[in-house]
């Protein structure tokens, strides 16, 4: 439980939306990205996941259009968990 008194609660959240409403999405995106090619290996996507500690990786096609998302989830789900 929060010990920041409820009205202090408020005006943190009110001053934050606020900040965050006057940003644009590339203020606030994060650069720090990586992708995959939809024909790379499981093995090759794992490997560039866990050196940029993401949880997650957008797989584009040869002409870099976005295709999906590869996540740590969809790889346990499809059994390659222990890789």
């Amino acid at each position: 439980m929060s010990k920041i008194p409820f009205t202090e609660m408020g005006r943190k959240h009110r001053e934050f939306i606020d900040r965050l409403q006057a940003k644009t999405a590339e203020e606030v995106m994060d650069r720090r990205h990586a992708t995959v090619r939809e024909d790379a290996t499981i093995e090759e996507a794992i490997g560039l996941m866990l050196e940029k500690g993401l949880r997650r990786i957008p797989v584009l096609d040869e002409s870099c259009s976005y295709k999906g998302m590869l996540s740590r989830e969809s790889l346990l789900r499809t059994g390659f968990g222990q890789v």
